[in-house]
């Protein structure tokens, strides 16, 4: 064999190969492949719901109360938009979510988003009336219009899925500085296997070996485990007596939907063991509560929800961890506030 032929069998090849490269990157690119989208779950909304509680019994043996996302179930987000009547009636029969036995008893009311991740990362919303769909976001993470972050993605690619967002009680430990009340559970809607969810992720990713020291996010001495539990105990203790209060007023007119002003100031912030302790005062002549969005609730403290609140009356919460507690009145849903808790100096 000459040159002359072993240089054209080896540009044939380049060719060939380059041909099957350009072949798959095109395939990665492309946003959907139709006859691969199943559309048809054959685990009910029901089912999912039984597996969600399932394993939260299982996680938590305590377990007291498990709610539904409120937009999960009997909402209509039009509704919401256009009608006062309607938001009133959710904000007070919801109270932040659905309790599971009230799903169970009417299940033809679920709303559970259901979703098909494709093996190259795009994202689809399916719809459960019609069987079509839609893109929501092509190759993870396009975080922008994704449902699913990346390290979720990642575990339910090529599958269809239930995601299915709760709120419980009392609070999971996953961590000395982390406790979880709320998260997601995704289920494959075609076998019923529970693919991901935030308990055992959180779990997972702070999983520390028994007894090993490590260094924290500002290079301090390494801590054991043990340290880092009395130091939470620590904090805790310090949190529950702060020196200072925050005070909100429920002002004059609170009641009126055309006043702007009802929580005075909207957004209260406290420092975790310094004035993390909020007070409320009703200055206004008729009753209203401060109740949590999300059914917060601590096992230190309680529940955030003051109940009713007569005129000149006050209610105070004692906040013990970070983050921000939005929250309303039962009685007048418009009226909306937050309290914004921030770690306290070391």
């Amino acid at each position: 064999m000459g040159w002359r032929s072993t240089l054209l069998i080896l540009i044939l090849v380049f060719v060939l190969f380059s041909a099957l490269y350009a072949s798959t990157e095109q395939t990665k690119r492309i946003p959907y492949l139709p006859n691969n989208i199943p559309t048809q779950p054959k685990i009910s909304q029901l089912e999912a719901i039984q597996i969600v509680e399932h394993h939260l019994k299982k996680e938590i043996p305590e377990l007291n109360q498990v709610r539904l996302y409120f937009t999960l179930y009997n909402f209509s987000s039009q509704r919401w938009q256009n009608d006062p009547e309607y938001q009133k009636y959710i904000s007070t029969a919801a109270r932040g979510g659905w309790s599971y036995s009230h799903v169970k008893e009417k299940p033809e009311l679920l709303q559970l988003p259901l979703f098909f991740v494709h093996a190259n990362g795009t994202q689809y919303q399916v719809s459960q009336t019609d069987n079509t769909y839609k893109v929501l976001c092509l190759q993870a993470p396009d975080i922008a219009n994704c449902s699913f972050p990346a390290f979720a993605a990642d575990a339910i690619r090529g599958k269809l899925v239930y995601r299915i967002e709760s709120i419980w009680q009392p609070s999971v430990v996953a961590f000395p500085s982390l406790s979880i009340s709320s998260g997601y559970h995704i289920i494959d809607a075609e076998t019923g296997q529970l693919l991901w969810n935030t308990i055992n992720w959180e779990k997972s990713r702070n999983l520390i070996p028994k007894g090993v020291n490590f260094y924290d996010d500002q290079n301090n001495p390494p801590k054991t485990v043990k340290q880092l539990e009395e130091e939470k105990q620590q904090a805790i203790e310090g949190a529950l007596n702060p020196h200072a209060m925050v005070t909100v007023s429920i002002v004059q007119g609170a009641s009126s939907n055309n006043q702007s002003e009802n929580f005075v100031p909207k957004e209260a912030r406290g420092i975790l063991g310094i004035n993390n302790k909020i007070i409320w005062i009703n200055e206004d002549v008729a009753i209203h509560t401060v109740t949590s969005e999300k059914g917060y609730s601590s096992p230190y403290t309680g529940s955030f929800d003051s109940g009713q609140i007569m005129p000149k009356a006050t209610y105070n919460y004692t906040f013990v961890e970070t983050g921000k507690y939005p929250y309303y009145c039962v009685i007048h849903p418009f009226m909306r506030g937050e309290v914004r808790i921030v770690p306290g100096f070391s």
